[in-house]
């Protein structure tokens, strides 16, 4: 087997190892479930606006970065 081929049959080249051929198995279906997961996936964000008021502690290096875009607004 060369390094790196990917046209080669494991199923054949391991047929005689069944610990080995049961893991390509295994690993196959993990593979197949992931693409189909993928396939079917819909992308979301979720996001929670929270003020910042003196009840919530803040940093002072992020309120200035805030003061400043409210000054471009």
């Amino acid at each position: 087997m060369k390094k790196g081929d990917m046209l080669i049959n494991l199923k054949e080249v391991f047929r005689d190892d069944p610990a080995v051929l049961q893991k390509i198995l295994t690993y196959e279906t993990t593979i197949e479930e992931a693409n189909q997961k993928l396939e079917n996936a819909i992308n979301k964000i979720t996001m929670t606006k929270v003020d910042l008021g003196k009840t919530i502690d803040s940093r002072v290096d992020i309120l200035k970065i805030v003061d400043e875009g409210k000054i471009k607004i």
